[in-house]
């Protein structure tokens, strides 16, 4: 599919950067040459010693994931092949069971899962090179069936909340089983619906449409485009949780339907990002009108919560007065970022500008994010120590660091949010991404695989859509779950 045909970022002269006071986000070899000292940063964190694919002991396993997706985005936005066949060994590694591989499965959550499932449509979106034959499409195909059959299709609870929607958890004696955090859901909405365009199969298409009518319908997706973080629901059990995840979230064992400690009304920068790519493919592929409407609406929430106007929006703390930069407003404001929390805002800049250019033209969606896209890289860029570790705290470019923030120190979540930030003004309108049956290409050249066709085909364009096919494959989900259930409960003996 061709997308818009005009550029997101102007691209000008030849530069090459020195320091950050010569990054241009609007010349290609200043963005591109930023983007290759921050991958090395990156890469500096990778350590096999704990798996292959991983990086490290202390890093969350969806990090290792979105990690492998933005070097994908890498290869396919600048040609630079050098971490290709990592990522291609990554993937491989980590796709058992539909990316459930069982290192992980004493603790993999759904959102975890799906990140790893967007990075396997990400490289056969963009035609990544495989040396060994691997059909991408075909691993998150695999992740979205097991996806799929943990859909909650129960009855409405007690305290009214609508049946569906995805648990954090994948095992009822999880402690994050109850909680039905956004996220989850919301990768699994933008997976249903690349998949859908992928594919051209009505399966993922029906998918994405029931997963976003349960988040209106719960309102963990509000009228004002507000997403937030996610409910409890007790229907399963009566046990209560806390984590530290990314929501600190503690609500209460009670289950009474008055507590409001069962609804959380955190908002985090990723999960409306995740929601607004897809809903823009779903406005591109469908004839429908309400996925425009969605989308728009998506799109001023992200705007006036996480591009705050002056310091009143954000607390007192704030230096952001241009509504050009991306903040972390639960946590980045306040100091009180936890490792994880560091990383969100990467996922939100690059799901941000590809929704951009998923978008019908006619929406004329890049000229309005723009300035977004162009003044978040350049506040991440300037974060870049030696070009290549970064710190988080774009709001904030003063050179004192707070002591008791996280974000404003380097790390692998920090280095995960400037790669995607720099990263974004490469994107733009000429790019075509593949298809089941077509290559992919940017600005007008033709991206071919190893294997030189560009065009591998896949079983996805065969798969049925009737109703004997998903039942198959939900009663397949639920044996597969009860198989790594006695595994994880083996382990745990």
């Amino acid at each position: 599919m061709k997308l818009n045909s005009y550029p997101l970022l102007l691209t000008t002269s030849v530069a090459t950067l020195s320091s950050a006071s010569s990054f241009d986000p609007t010349n290609r070899d200043s963005v591109a040459a930023a983007a290759k000292q921050i991958a090395s940063g990156l890469f500096s964190f990778y350590d096999s010693e704990h798996g292959v694919g991983l990086f490290g002991k202390r890093a969350l396993w969806w990090e290792s994931g979105s990690a492998h997706d933005a070097l994908i985005n890498y290869w396919f936005l600048t040609g630079d092949a050098t971490y290709n066949s990592d990522v291609e060994n990554a993937l491989i590694a980590q796709s058992d069971l539909g990316f459930q591989p069982l290192n992980q499965t004493a603790s993999i959550t759904n959102d975890e899962q799906a990140i790893w499932a967007l990075a396997g449509v990400t490289a056969a979106e963009r035609g990544f090179p495989s040396i060994n034959g691997t059909n991408y499409i075909d691993l998150s195909i695999t992740a979205f069936e097991s996806l799929l059959a943990r859909w909650d299709n129960g009855t409405q609870n007690s305290c009214g909340i609508p049946a569906g929607g995805l648990r954090m958890g994948l095992f009822t004696f999880d402690t994050l089983y109850e909680y039905k955090n956004t996220l989850s859901t919301a990768l699994f909405f933008q997976l249903s619906a690349r998949l859908a365009r992928y594919t051209g199969n009505a399966t993922y298409t029906d998918a994405a449409v029931m997963t976003y009518d349960w988040l209106e319908q719960t309102g963990l997706v509000d009228a004002d485009g507000f997403v937030y973080d996610g409910l409890t629901d007790y229907s399963s059990s009566s046990s209560s949780w806390s984590s530290s995840s990314s929501s600190s979230y503690s609500p209460s064992s009670s289950g009474d339907c008055s507590d409001s400690s069962n609804f959380d009304h955190l908002q985090w920068s990723h999960t409306p990002a995740a929601l607004l790519e897809g809903a823009f493919i779903m406005a591109n592929i469908t004839t429908n009108s309400v996925w425009r409407t969605r989308s728009l609406t998506l799109l001023s929430g992200i705007e006036n919560v996480f591009y705050p106007t002056s310091p009143n929006a954000v607390p007192a703390t704030s230096k952001n007065n241009n509504a050009s930069v991306l903040v972390e407003v639960a946590c980045e404001p306040v100091a009180t970022c936890n490792t994880e929390q560091t990383a969100f805002k990467g996922l939100a800049a690059r799901w941000l500008v590809w929704a951009a250019v998923s978008a019908p033209a006619a929406m004329n969606i890049p000229a309005r994010v723009a300035g977004k896209i162009s003044g978040t890289a350049s506040a991440a860029q300037q974060r870049c120590e030696g070009a290549e570790l970064c710190a988080g705290r774009w709001f904030d470019l003063s050179e004192e660091r707070d002591v008791g923030d996280i974000s404003s120190f380097t790390g692998l979540g920090q280095q995960l949010s400037a790669f995607d930030a720099v990263l974004a003004p490469l994107v733009n309108g000429s790019i075509v991404l593949r298809r089941s049956n077509s290559k992919a290409s940017v600005n007008g050249s033709a991206v071919s695989t190893l294997t030189g066709t560009g065009t591998a085909t896949s079983t996805a364009g065969a798969r049925q859509t009737g109703a004997a096919t998903q039942l198959l494959g939900m009663v397949g989900g639920q044996l597969l779950a009860l198989v790594m259930a006695v595994v994880v409960m083996g382990l745990a003996l």
